[in-house]
């Protein structure tokens, strides 16, 4: 990440991919929550722009399914 912000700006739902990312690689499902990773659309317009090639919308996608496991296992 070369901190463009151009994902930032790409995101019709407003979301911060750069976070996003960060908080997944983190396994935080708390911040996951928090930055709405769930309204993430797909769109992959996050990816489109970036000039580094990052996955932000794949790493989106497995977030979106960290969050669905982790309140899975909770209701256990």
């Amino acid at each position: 990440c070369i901190r463009c912000g151009k994902c930032v700006k790409a995101c019709s739902m407003n979301l911060l991919p750069t976070e996003l990312e960060h908080a997944f690689d983190m396994r935080d499902a708390r911040q996951l929550e928090k930055l709405k990773v769930n309204l993430c659309v797909n769109c992959g317009a996050c990816s489109f722009v970036c000039p580094a090639k990052r996955n932000l919308a794949e790493k989106n996608q497995l977030a979106k399914a960290f969050l669905r496991e982790q309140s899975t296992r909770k209701g256990k």
